[in-house]
């Protein structure tokens, strides 16, 4: 509720300019009151303007951003050594909380996809799961950039995951059954 409230505040303050130098038009024209008239064509002229730059930010993110993005997020993921996925059904959020909870690599499956039984199981270095920590609240403050741009942060990491680690390398399913025996 707070932060609605703060929303609210800052885009009614965000108008004041706009009540102001409508006032000042209507007196500076003098004749009957055109304020309101005024004010409602700034008010188009504004949405004008929001329409071109909503539409610069579509063409910006189609031709450029998404692939540095996608880029950024499939090298950090080399970069920090991040394990493949466990499951070829998981998105970035849920191979991230994976790696937070289990804290070990994946298990190694034979050439049928059935698991091959381990000594020992391998855990994540720390550092690794504290990066891993890091990325979910990334992923936790995108609500709060936008739906757009949420949306958007959303798709590059998953297509970032999809490039890093393929779905149809990982197992089907955690057990190692596919979904279609």
């Amino acid at each position: 509720m707070i932060e609605r409230r703060g929303y609210i505040i800052n885009k009614l303050c965000s108008f004041i300019p706009y009540l102001l130098v409508a006032w000042v038009l209507n007196k500076f024209v003098g004749e009957g009151s055109y304020f309101w008239m005024i004010f409602g064509i700034m008010l188009l002229i504004r949405l004008g303007f929001s329409i071109m730059e909503v539409i610069g930010g579509i063409l910006a993110w189609r031709l450029y951003n998404k692939k540095a993005m996608v880029n950024r997020v499939v090298d950090f993921l080399k970069v920090h050594n991040f394990p493949p996925r466990r499951c070829a059904f998981d998105d970035f959020d849920a191979y991230l909380s994976r790696i937070d909870k289990f804290g070990q690599y994946p298990p190694k499956l034979d050439m049928y996809g059935k698991l091959i039984p381990e000594e020992t199981p391998r855990y994540y270095p720390q550092e690794l799961i504290n990066e891993a920590r890091k990325f979910e609240q990334r992923l936790l403050e995108a609500p709060y950039q936008g739906v757009l741009a949420e949306r958007r942060q959303n798709a590059a990491y998953n297509l970032a995951l999809d490039i890093y680690s393929p779905k149809d390398t990982a197992p089907k399913t955690l057990d190692g059954d596919s979904y279609d025996t």
